[in-house]
């Protein structure tokens, strides 16, 4: 995909495209009036990336993924399977952050499986979300407010 990179971006179009795919985990977030980090790292740092560091990371989001950004699956008594971000774990519950930015916290004792993964909770796919001028668009968003 970088071989076809995009001629011209738009940080505005990279912006509403950031906005609506990236910001509800890769920003800061208020929830009850106190501002949360982010769930995702935080890429509005990354000014120094080349287009060859950021496609692969976003399209290929499984490829390297730091410890504290492994997903989990769990299954509670009821059946259900819950994936998410671990937050804290203390010795009756687990707070975690699924896939819409919203804080859970699950008693241990309603768990009846639990595992981690080496996968990120970032979704495969963005490709199919994200046209590459779009892609190409955020990037160049996120370099011009990291300035």
């Amino acid at each position: 995909m970088v071989a076809n990179w995009p001629s011209h971006s738009d940080q505005e179009v990279g912006r509403a495209a950031y906005q609506k795919h990236c910001a509800v985990c890769h920003d800061p977030r208020t929830v009850d009036g106190r501002t949360q980090e982010s769930v995702g790292p935080n890429i509005r740092g990354l000014i120094h990336w080349t287009n060859e560091a950021w496609v692969p990371a976003i399209l290929d989001p499984h490829r390297s993924v730091e410890e504290n950004y492994w997903a989990f699956q769990a299954k509670t008594e009821d059946g259900e399977v819950i994936t998410g971000l671990k937050l804290r774990e203390d010795d009756s519950a687990i707070e975690w952050v699924n896939t819409a930015g919203r804080v859970e916290r699950t008693p241990k004792s309603e768990l009846t499986e639990f595992r981690m993964s080496k996968l990120s909770l970032m979704p495969e796919g963005c490709e199919q979300l994200v046209a590459p001028e779009s892609l190409a668009g955020i990037i160049s968003y996120l370099r011009a407010e990291s300035q």
